[in-house]
C-alpha cells in the first residue's frame, strides 16, 4: 500500500490549483514543501507563481515573492509585465531596474504594449532597438508608429538589419506594414508613414514592389493617384490657358 506522502500530488501540481483559486498562504505552504523536496521542484513552483502573478496582475503575490526572498526585483520582472502600465509602474516604484542592454523589450512593447509604457521604460533607460518601428508597423499600430516618429525620432527610412525579427530583416517600416498579414491598422500605418515622407521606392526595400497586403496596396494606389492628380490639373489648366490665349490673338 503506497504511503500517504507518495499518494499526495507533487508541489508543482498543487501550485497549478493554488495559482487559480488559492491564497498567498496556500502558495507559501506549497513553496515550503517544494523547497524541502528539491531545488528543481522549488524553482519550478516559484517560476509558475511569478508568471501567473504577472500575467494576472496579482500584485499581492508578487509582493509576497519579493518580501520572502523568492524572487528579486530584477530586470527580468519588468520584462514579464511590460503589457500592463500599472504593473510596470509598480515594478519600477518597487526598485526594478530596466535592462538597457535588452534590444527586444521595447520592440515587444511597440507590438503589444501601450505608448505610456514605452515612454516610461524608455525614460528609465530601455533601448530603442532597430526593429521597434518595424514591429509597430507590422502589427498595424498607427498611434504607436506616430509616437515613435514624432517623439522618439526614429528614422522612418532605415531598413532593419538586426537578427531578432527575421521576417522583417532588410525591411523599412513601410515595407513591414506592406507585407503584414494583418488587416486592422496597417492601412493607417502606411498613411502615417507616407505623410512624413517615408520612401516607398527605397533601394533596399521597395514597398510598392514587395507589398502583399491588399489594404496597404490600396493605400499606395490612392497615394500615387494623389501625387499624379495635381500634375494632371496643371496640364489641363495650361492647355485651357493656351487655347484661350490663341483664340484672343487677332
Amino acid at each position: 500500500m503506497p504511503s500517504k506522502q507518495k499518494s499526495m500530488p507533487y508541489p508543482w501540481e498543487m501550485i497549478v490549483d493554488a495559482n487559480r483559486t488559492g491564497s498567498v498562504g496556500d502558495i507559501d505552504l506549497i513553496l515550503l514543501e517544494a523547497f524541502e523536496l528539491s531545488t528543481e521542484a522549488y524553482d519550478t513552483c516559484v517560476a509558475s507563481v511569478r508568471e501567473k502573478a504577472t500575467v494576472g496582475n496579482k500584485v499581492d503575490r508578487l509582493q509576497y515573492l519579493i518580501d520572502e526572498g523568492h524572487i528579486d526585483v530584477d530586470k527580468k520582472l519588468v520584462q514579464l509585465v511590460y503589457r500592463d502600465d500599472d504593473m510596470v509602474r509598480w515594478c519600477l516604484d518597487d526598485g526594478a531596474i530596466v535592462d538597457d542592454t535588452d534590444k527586444t523589450m521595447l520592440a515587444d512593447v511597440a507590438s503589444f504594449g501601450s505608448i505610456d509604457t514605452l515612454r516610461l521604460l524608455h525614460e528609465h533607460g530601455a533601448s530603442i532597438s532597430e526593429s521597434t518601428l518595424n514591429n509597430a508597423a507590422w502589427r498595424g499600430r498607427p498611434e504607436m508608429v506616430a509616437f515613435l516618429i514624432d517623439h522618439v525620432g526614429i528614422d522612418i527610412n532605415k531598413a532593419y538589419a538586426g537578427k531578432h525579427e527575421p521576417l522583417l530583416r532588410n525591411q523599412t517600416a513601410l515595407c513591414s506594414a506592406a507585407i503584414s498579414p494583418l488587416a486592422d491598422g496597417v492601412g493607417e500605418v502606411a498613411k502615417a508613414l507616407l505623410e512624413p515622407r517615408a520612401d516607398p521606392y527605397h533601394e533596399d526595400s521597395n514597398a510598392l514592389e514587395e507589398a502583399t497586403n491588399s489594404v496597404v496596396i490600396d493605400v499606395f494606389h490612392e497615394w500615387k493617384h494623389n501625387l499624379e492628380e495635381p500634375k494632371t490639373k496643371t496640364r489641363k489648366t495650361t492647355h485651357r490657358t493656351n487655347f484661350t490665349a490663341s483664340k484672343t490673338i487677332p
